[in-house]
């Protein structure tokens, strides 16, 4: 069953709407695939409500997700790969508060990993740049390699590990 970290509650929301979508049905149609309320179908999708543990096996068993699947691990590495990225002064804006960049990592975790992605884009040109702009690099120089820990969480990240 997923870890629960003191008490923490799990919130399906995103991922939830997710696995419907992708299997192609609409709320009444979940619902009645896991012999629950449209109503709390529905309050699950928009946090309302935490998912139980009969719940949780019930959604693994009809969309054939281990229940890992619903793990904040994935979702808490990418609230603090998002606040490194957004607190970058090139932003040029503040830091939002840590509970709005929690809820976009949770409710939005695709447009959360495109600002990820977006910001390690603009950084790796950035070096690439300042690269090429050092005295004796040449316009053909080679440029370093980047560091191997970046490497590591780029293919991690690539493959959603």
């Amino acid at each position: 069953m997923a870890r629960r970290t003191a008490g923490r509650k799990i919130y399906a929301h995103a991922k939830l709407r997710r696995l419907r979508r992708e299997h192609g049905m609409n709320q009444v149609d979940m619902a009645r695939a896991l012999g629950i309320s449209t109503s709390y179908a529905n309050q699950l999708e928009q946090s309302q409500r935490p998912l139980t543990a009969p719940v949780l096996l019930r959604i693994a068993e009809v969309f054939g997700v281990d229940t890992e699947f619903f793990s904040e691990a994935e979702g808490d590495r990418l609230t603090t790969e998002l606040r490194s990225a957004l607190a970058d002064e090139a932003c040029g804006v503040p830091l939002p508060p840590e509970e709005e960049l929690a809820e976009a990592a949770r409710a939005h975790p695709e447009v959360a990993r495109a600002l990820v992605a977006l910001h390690r884009r603009y950084r790796d040109t950035a070096e690439q740049a300042a690269a090429l702009a050092t005295p004796g690099a040449g316009g053909g120089a080679r440029l370093p390699p980047g560091e191997p820990h970046d490497e590591v969480r780029d293919f991690f990240y690539a493959h959603h590990s």
